[in-house]
């Protein structure tokens, strides 16, 4: 048996201690001397250990800079707000008359009004519906009343391989824009860029582009800014205007039970004989940083048309609430949609104006027979999307980006921007 007294145990403690004491003390001084020696290294070669940082960040930037402009040749050379340029202000990128590049392509395509003799807007609507996405139920009707009652002239442009060949085609119409802090008051909204199916992939698309860039700028002086809508985009490398999602829903079984308004409550149909009251209240209205709409004559015609319902809800004989459908002239499935573009609440009851637009949909749905309800959530629909959500889910969701071309303005929340295009 092992006899250990006190003092035994106090004297190996203190052996122990001593021991421990001495290896902390040389292992703090070994990590000193490694300190100073790093110290010493860091300081002699600080500068070049900062230059090769500033290489590295540099060539980093360098290498994402060519893949991105390798990826999307085209749109970086055109006058665009680039996120990785940083760009702050509004302005007019280039004011310049633009150069000819390897896109531009007057031999190919031609630029014709809606009234030419020598031109069919019957052939355009064939042709888009034959070589859209979409099932498209396109009418010549519905083409021109887009392109009709504008005060600055509209452009239509036809790629053609031969006389009787298109291979594209491409429209642009004028908008009017009010954007705080910015000057411009157009833009030209290019719409209908569809290139035929087998012809796809052979930058047909961008020469379009360019060419009516340059058939804008030279033939006209309204405006050097235009407007893009992409759908299914997911844009890392332009600065949009503003995304959001468009939502579709199957509205059969919205309407079991019939939507009422209260007795202080009307729906007035926006017409050519009232429709001053829209315009008024849009040209008062302060609530957007960004409002994009046609010309009053223009509103008129598509009216007329039946491709635009608008609806005034009217309180009190003041305006509570605008709500703006469009036949997409859409069929998903065979079955027809109707599109609400945008919203206007002027109350502070939200519940007041979610009510309306269920009043005003049901109304369309039983006398157009819309099936399904596109949802563009910028304005104030995100107010009504977020009351449908509550009881029916989307069947299917878009991404949406619009864009300027030639001009540099801020990203805006949805909320603040509307949008009648």
């Amino acid at each position: 048996m092992l006899n250990l007294n006190a003092r035994d145990i106090g004297d190996n403690w203190s052996c122990q201690t001593q021991g421990q004491t001495r290896g902390q003390t040389r292992g703090q001084t070994r990590g000193q001397t490694l300190y100073h020696i790093v110290c010493h290294y860091l300081f002699k070669y600080f500068n070049i250990i900062i230059i090769i940082t500033i290489i590295i960040i540099t060539s980093a930037v360098l290498l994402y800079k060519g893949s991105r402009k390798l990826a999307h040749q085209f749109w970086y050379n055109q006058p665009v707000n680039f996120i990785i340029n940083r760009n702050t202000g509004i302005r007019v990128i280039k004011s310049e008359m633009p150069k000819s590049t390897k896109w531009t392509n007057f031999k190919n395509i031609s630029f014709y009004s809606l009234y030419d003799k020598d031109f069919s807007l019957e052939k355009i609507q064939k042709f888009l519906t034959h070589n859209y996405a979409r099932q498209y139920m396109y009418a010549p009707l519905h083409l021109s009343a887009y392109l009709r009652g504008h005060n600055s002239p509209v452009f239509i442009g036809c790629y053609t391989a031969d006389i009787n060949n298109i291979v594209g085609c491409v429209t642009a119409y004028p908008l009017n824009i009010i954007a705080k802090n910015a000057k411009i008051k157009y833009v030209y909204y290019v719409d209908n860029l569809c290139v035929k199916t087998d012809m796809r992939g052979k930058n047909i698309a961008p020469q379009m582009i360019d060419t009516l860039h340059h058939h804008i700028r030279n033939n006209t002086d309204v405006t050097k800014v235009s407007l893009f809508k992409r759908e299914n985009y997911t844009n890392n490398y332009i600065v949009p205007i503003v995304c959001y999602n468009t939502s579709l829903y199957h509205i059969d079984n919205w309407f079991h039970t019939k939507y009422s308004l209260h007795a202080s409550a009307s729906v007035l149909e926006v017409s050519k004989q009232n429709i001053n009251l829209l315009y008024n209240f849009i040209y008062t209205t302060t609530k957007f940083e960004v409002l994009i709409f046609p010309e009053l004559s223009n509103v008129e015609a598509l009216i007329e048309a039946k491709q635009l319902f608008i609806k005034i809800l009217i309180v009190d004989e003041h305006v509570s609430a605008i709500y703006m459908f469009r036949d997409t002239n859409t069929l998903y499935d065979g079955v027809k949609c109707i599109e609400c573009i945008g919203s206007i609440n002027n109350q502070k009851h939200k519940q007041f104006f979610v009510n309306g637009f269920f009043y005003v949909l049901e109304n369309l749905y039983s006398k157009h027979n819309f099936k399904i309800l596109q949802m563009e959530n910028q304005s104030d629909n995100r107010l009504i999307t977020k009351n449908i959500t509550k009881k029916w889910s989307p069947h299917n969701i878009v991404p949406i980006s619009w864009f300027f071309y030639n001009y540099i303005y801020p990203q805006q929340i949805p909320e603040k921007v509307l949008i009648l295009a």
